[in-house]
């Protein structure tokens, strides 16, 4: 397994969002198919491509009230953790990103 930097508590069991929760990257707009864990400096997320170790990213959360967009930077993707598992879909990917600073994410989630 992948060894956890993160220092504070994280969820490792949110609730997914009742919104709509999405990864950008670059001009590309991707859906997050599932919310593994989180924390106050980062998010681990299930989605349907594989990102690069070292991408710039968005998370953005949006519904009818609130449009939430936060940088962070992929640390690690499940091709560099062997034996990730718990994928809901066979192309998934499970990224770990390092958000920019401590995010309001968690009081959706």
């Amino acid at each position: 397994m992948h060894p956890d930097h993160r220092k504070e508590k994280r969820s490792s069991s949110p609730r997914q969002p009742k919104g709509k929760l999405q990864l950008i990257v670059g001009a590309q707009r991707h859906h997050v198919i599932a919310v593994k864990d989180i924390s106050p400096t980062g998010v681990r997320l299930e989605i349907g491509i594989a990102v690069a170790i070292g991408t710039p990213i968005l998370v953005r959360y949006f519904d009818d009230k609130v449009d939430l967009q936060l940088n962070g930077i992929v640390v690690w993707n499940s091709a560099s953790e062997p034996g990730a598992q718990g994928l809901a879909q066979p192309d998934a990917c499970i990224i770990g990103i390092k958000l920019a600073g401590p995010s309001l994410l968690e009081a959706y989630l």
